[in-house]
Formats: C-alpha cells, sequence, structure tokens
C-alpha cells in the first residue's frame, strides 16, 4: 500500500474497522496517508487489522472496544489523543444486524441491536467530537444502511431498520448541533455488500436481492469505503447532514 496524500497529517478512529466496510475503510485511510486508531469488541482481531495495515506501512494502532460501555468508548478516544495528540475522522462502523421477524422479537434482540447501532455510534461520536472540539474540527461518518429507509423483502430486519432510521436521524441532528465546532457530520447507506456477513446467503436469495438492484450485483466493501473517503475529506468541506446512498441504484426503483 502506497499511502496517498490528501489525509496526510490527519488521524482517523474506525471502530467496527476489525472486517468488512470497517476494514475496507481503514485501508481507504491508510491509503492517503491516516494515522489511525481501529477498534473491534475482539482486540484479537483488532490487533490483526493493524499489524496487516502496519505491513503495508500505515501508523495503526488496534483497539478492544464495546462501542455499548460509555468508559471504553471514553478510553478508546483518550488512547488516541495520547497516541496522535488529536482526531480529524471519526467512522462509526460498529453494528450488529441479528434477524427476527416481529412476532418472535424478545428484549434482548431489541436491546442489543439498539445498543450497539444507536447508543454506540451516538457515544462514538460525543467522544470524538470532544477531542475534535478541542483540536480544530473535524469530521464524523457515520454508517448507515438502506434498511434505514425500505425494508427487506423477506423480513426479519425490523430493529435493525429502525436502528439505522435511527442513525440517519441523529446525523443530522449531530450535523446542525457540531457545525459550530467546525465538525461535520455525514452519513453513508450502504445496500447489499459483499462482506463477510453477507457471504453465507443463499444462493438462490441473493439472485432475488440482486435482481431489485439496477446495476446487478451486491457492492464491493472498498466502494463504501471511497464514499466514507470522500465525505471525510477536504472535497466534502462544504458537505454537511447529508447521508449519501451506495446501492447500486436500489431506491431509485
Amino acid at each position: 500500500m502506497t499511502a496517498g496524500a490528501a489525509l496526510r497529517d490527519r488521524v482517523a478512529l474506525v471502530t467496527g474497522g476489525t472486517r468488512g466496510i470497517g476494514l475496507a475503510v481503514a485501508r481507504a485511510l491508510a491509503r492517503e496517508g491516516a494515522g489511525l486508531v481501529i477498534c473491534g469488541r475482539d482486540g484479537e482481531r483488532a490487533e490483526a487489522a493493524a499489524a496487516e495495515l502496519e505491513s503495508r506501512g500505515a501508523t495503526v494502532a488496534g483497539l478492544a472496544c464495546d462501542v455499548t460501555d460509555p468508559a471504553q468508548v471514553e478510553a478508546m478516544v483518550a488512547e488516541t489523543a495520547r497516541l496522535f495528540g488529536r482526531l480529524d475522522v471519526c467512522v462509526a462502523d460498529a453494528g450488529v444486524c441479528p434477524e427476527a421477524m416481529v412476532d418472535d422479537l424478545d428484549q434482548q434482540h431489541i436491546d442489543g441491536v439498539l445498543a450497539v447501532n444507536v447508543r454506540g455510534l451516538l457515544l462514538t461520536t460525543q467522544a470524538a467530537a470532544r477531542l475534535m472540539r478541542a483540536t480544530g474540527g473535524g469530521s464524523v461518518v457515520h454508517i448507515g444502511s438502506v434498511s434505514g429507509f425500505t425494508s427487506g423483502p423477506d423480513g426479519g430486519e425490523a430493529v435493525y431498520e429502525a436502528s439505522k432510521a435511527a442513525v440517519h436521524a441523529l446525523t443530522k441532528a449531530c450535523a446542525v448541533e457540531l457545525a459550530p465546532a467546525g465538525i461535520r457530520v455525514n452519513a453513508v447507506a450502504p445496500g447489499w455488500v459483499d462482506t463477510d456477513m453477507t457471504a453465507d446467503t443463499p444462493d438462490a436469495l441473493r439472485a432475488v436481492y440482486t435482481r431489485r438492484v439496477p446495476l446487478g450485483r451486491y457492492a464491493r466493501p472498498d466502494e463504501i469505503a471511497e464514499a466514507v473517503l470522500f465525505l471525510a475529506g477536504d472535497d466534502a468541506s462544504g458537505i454537511s447532514g447529508t447521508v449519501l446512498v451506495v446501492d447500486g441504484g436500489l431506491l431509485a426503483v
């Protein structure tokens, strides 16, 4: 990986950065020269992801962090400040998507999804914003989903869909409130993406999904990462409070 220059001397934090979209985002940020902190619940996985990026020339730390725990989130951002002295970009990617039909929803399922996808994202944004405010501003990018706009064809994701609609609403609210501090807040809303989380989708069901997408395929994680990179960087300096959809045309149908 040859570092670029678009984010040289910037520092980025990526939650959920050990796999899938989050790891693709971390790779893109590293390519553009950012110093990185990546985190996930599994500390060994975080260290392994950091080692991969380091082998390609990045300056990166991998940390264990459960974003539902305020103390761990604060510690993650404090460690970012200790290592790098500042924070310019925060990508809140940590999320879960267990399936259950509405009739089968229980408190554990509901609370578990909302704790990670909504509370964890908000706690991350709060802590990141405090450090950004102290160092002159920055850019926060939330990972939403087309599921925040529409329901899937087979059901089973009611709470996930509600959580991503909440992410989009929080993006707009945070953008308004944090703008005076020079902090931009945006979101990327992917459609179906080829990751390890979707790898076990049966071929027949995958065919149903892709027939609904005008481009006729799942997105690649790096395509989502490039959208995040755009919103994180100076080329999007006038953009805040928007949700950038990357779905192959799904919502246009």
